[in-house]
């Protein structure tokens, strides 16, 4: 559960980065945040997010989308958004730094095998 907190927040700081360097409105961010942990993006889940109206929505994730952080997949009804190579790398580079899990219990796992013949 820590590794998971500590990545959401490497993930966070990472994301407002991004926003911050192609100067996008920090509401994105809940947007792009989804995109990275491998969800859809769609306007009426941005709107929901978000509770803007659709027109500023749409506005939104095309501009997202313009600068290569958000991919757009499919036409009209069934368009979705998935992260672009920027998250993608974000994403990337948190596994490859993640460590090994340790065991929940490892003094009693360790006593148990030395205990054994």
């Amino acid at each position: 559960m820590r590794r998971r907190f500590d990545e959401a927040e490497t993930q966070w700081r990472k994301i407002d980065e991004l926003i911050a360097s192609h100067r996008l409105n920090d509401r994105i961010g809940a947007a792009l945040f989804d995109a990275l942990i491998g969800l859809r993006v769609t306007r009426p889940s941005y709107v929901k997010l978000t509770e803007l109206d659709e027109r500023t929505a749409t506005r939104d994730l095309v501009n997202v989308a313009e600068v290569g952080l958000l991919e757009a997949r499919g036409e009209r009804r069934g368009r979705h958004y998935v992260a672009g190579e920027p998250l993608r790398r974000i994403q990337d580079e948190i596994r490859t730094e993640r460590s090994a899990l340790e065991g929940p219990y490892p003094t009693l796992t360790g006593e148990i095998r030395r205990a054994l013949p």
